[in-house]
C-alpha cells in the first residue's frame, strides 16, 4: 500500500519540527501552518531522555535487516492528539491516524539525533495481525524516509506488546503527567 504524498511529506515535516525542537522542553513543537492539524500536533511524553534496551536500540537502527550493537542509545517519544489518551491510559486500541515518533539520541544528554522511529495507525485490514502499524525509520535530519512498511525488525520488537496495542510504555515515568 503506498502513501500519499502529502501524508510523507507531514510525517517528514513532524521529524523535522522534532529536531529544533529543544530537549529539555515540554512543549509540544508546533508545525508550519500549512501542516498544522489534529493529526500532526505532537506531544512528548517522556520526562527524559529514556535510555533504550540495546536489543531494540540496535533494531532501531538505520538499517532494520542489518542488526547490530553500538554505544547506549536514549530517546525521547512524542504521540500525536489522535493516540495521546490511549497512550496515556495504556489501556484499549490506538485510534486510526494515531501516530507515534521516537527520536532516538547516541548521548545521554539528547543532543545528537541519531534517526526517527513512526508509527502510524493504519485503518484495518492493513496488517491486521500485527495491529494495523506502518513503520517508518527517517535519518537524523528528518528529511529523508530511509524505509517504511510492515518492516520485520519493528513487527519484531514490538510483538511482545501486543496487549497494549503494540506499543510499549516503558519510557513512561510512571510519575510523569503523560501516565496519569
Amino acid at each position: 500500500m503506498k502513501r500519499s504524498a502529502s501524508v510523507l511529506t507531514a510525517l517528514l515535516g513532524i521529524v523535522a519540527v522534532a529536531v529544533s525542537f529543544a530537549a529539555d522542553s515540554k512543549e509540544p513543537p508546533n508545525l508550519r501552518a500549512e501542516m498544522a492539524s489534529d493529526e500532526l500536533k505532537l506531544h512528548r511524553v517522556t520526562d527524559a531522555p529514556f535510555k533504550m534496551d540495546d536489543a531494540a536500540a540496535a533494531l532501531c537502527s538505520r538499517n532494520p535487516k542489518n542488526f547490530h550493537v553500538h554505544s547506549d542509545c536514549y530517546c525521547h517519544v512524542y504521540v500525536n492528539d489522535a493516540g495521546l489518551e490511549t497512550m496515556k491510559s495504556g489501556k484499549g486500541v490506538y485510534p486510526v491516524g494515531s501516530v507515534i515518533v521516537k527520536q532516538k539520541y547516541s548521548d545521554e544528554k539528547a543532543t545528537e539525533t541519531e534517526l526517527f522511529t513512526i508509527m502510524r495507525k493504519m485503518k484495518p485490514g492493513y496488517d491486521a495481525a500485527h495491529g494495523d502499524w506502518e513503520y517508518s525509520i527517517v535519518e537524523r535530519t528528518g528529511m529523508k524516509e530511509l524505509v517504511s512498511g510492515r518492516m520485520e525488525a519493528c513487527i519484531k520488537c514490538h510483538t511482545p506488546y501486543a496487549k497494549t496495542d503494540y506499543v510499549t510504555r516503558v519510557y513512561l515515568a510512571k510519575d510523569s503527567k503523560a501516565a496519569k
